[in-house]
């Protein structure tokens, strides 16, 4: 995978959901909440909730 597709996908953060769906990945500072866990929102699709909970 080169860099540049890298950095153009859609990350989300799977620690968390609202309304049935990943947010995107990152938070502010202050936010109050857990580090967050960002992968590809493809990989996230694929991975089953075990998974999510493993990474």
């Amino acid at each position: 995978m080169s860099l540049k597709k890298w950095f153009n996908e859609k990350w989300v953060d799977i620690s968390t959901k609202k309304d049935g769906k990943h947010p995107p990945c990152g938070r502010k500072m202050g936010d109050g909440r857990g580090y967050p866990k960002c992968v590809p929102s493809a990989k996230a699709r694929a991975m089953s909730k075990s998974e999510k909970k493993k990474q």
